[in-house]
């Protein structure tokens, strides 16, 4: 094992607009090599026939002889890369008028080999070992949370109304104590989708002995055309992402260009399964991005000299927008949910009351 090196780089400006305003941009990135990663070094150097015999199984699989057939051979080693270039901009009002205001926004693009032993929980569907071991190029493209494009936002609002504020300033105490010193504050965080491979599920081409497919757990499907997003929206009550198009529907067929083996797919499929080693690139899909909104209302009334009660409303996810997970993108099994999506990422709406006393 070869240390991981990481270099990291950021170049900075910033400018003030006036005595309350300032606006900052800058590039932040950084080089990653070296990087750890599990390597499946008892893979399979060509692909079984549903024939095979022990004599060919020595002949293909490396460790044959040490761990038997299909056995696990797992070598840890410092061979990926990974590199991060963005820019980030950030806006900001200090307290003005009642108002403070935070606004930051980044263009970023991830690139990696590495997927890690875990992924990314609840999107990633990339397997952590690499397709060909012979080939980490053909791994290479968008990290698992490569977020193209995010925006993040805070305010905080002191409403005026009340005694000495622009509306209500000749309350009497009663009025005031009930409608003046409100603070009204709000979070906004919103993204575009993460990356998508599509991949197949492993397959087992040996009828006579135990050896699982080509490629460890999961290899990558073939593209054979592009997948032309029409229609895209809820069908029989079922959210298609990848639309209608026939291109969305997976090929039928198991092919493999290089060789021709196979039969060839027909019916302008965009995708299908792959008798060896698939050509569809990682990353090269994208899911749906993500927005929420939180409100919140607060006012602090005094009871006495040192003792307040903080009366708080907060609204998490207040427009109740259904921020969608990804789609199913593994070919294999019910080819009739591949492209659909089987849930949401972002809760419901909820609503909170709070009273805080303080002494």
């Amino acid at each position: 094992m070869r240390p991981a090196v990481i270099q990291q780089f950021n170049l900075t400006g910033q400018y003030q607009i006036d005595s309350h305003t300032t606006v900052q941009a800058g590039y932040v990135g950084n080089i990653g090599q070296h990087l750890a990663v599990p390597i499946w070094i008892n893979q399979y150097s060509e692909l079984p026939p549903s024939t095979c015999d022990v004599n060919f199984m020595l002949a293909i699989e490396p460790y044959y002889t040490l761990v038997g057939p299909g056995g696990d051979v797992i070598e840890t080693a410092s061979r990926a890369i990974t590199n991060y270039h963005s820019l980030q901009a950030t806006l900001q009002r200090h307290q003005t008028k009642g108002l403070e205001l935070l606004v930051n926004y980044t263009l970023a693009k991830n690139l990696t080999n590495n997927v890690g032993y875990y992924g990314v929980d609840g999107f990633g569907v990339d397997d952590s070992f690499w397709q060909n071991i012979n080939n980490p190029r053909g791994d290479y493209g968008p990290s698992s949370f490569d977020v193209r494009q995010m925006v993040s936002a805070s305010a905080v609002y002191g409403l005026p109304f009340g005694r000495g504020k622009l509306f209500g300033s000749r309350w009497s105490p009663i009025v005031d104590e009930a409608f003046g010193g409100w603070q009204w504050s709000m979070t906004a965080r919103l993204n575009t989708g993460l990356p998508m491979s599509v991949t197949q599920s492993p397959g087992n081409n040996c009828s006579n002995i135990n050896c699982p497919g080509l490629a460890d757990y999961i290899s990558h499907a073939n593209r054979y055309a592009p997948l032309e997003i029409r229609g895209r929206g809820t069908v029989g009550g079922v959210f298609h992402w990848f639309g209608t198009d026939p291109s969305a529907v997976p090929c039928t067929s198991h092919y493999d260009p290089a060789s021709g083996t196979g039969t060839a797919p027909t019916g302008g499929c965009a995708y299908g399964r792959a008798l060896g080693f698939g050509d569809a690139g990682v990353g090269t899909l994208r899911g749906p991005g993500f927005q929420d909104y939180d409100f919140s209302l607060s006012k602090a009334f005094q009871i006495v000299e040192s003792q307040t009660l903080k009366a708080r409303i907060d609204a998490f996810n207040a427009l109740n927008i259904a921020s969608y997970g990804n789609p199913t993108t593994r070919i294999g099994g019910n080819a009739a949910s591949f492209g659909v999506i089987g849930g949401t990422i972002s809760a419901p709406r909820q609503l909170q009351l709070s009273l805080v006393y303080q002494f």
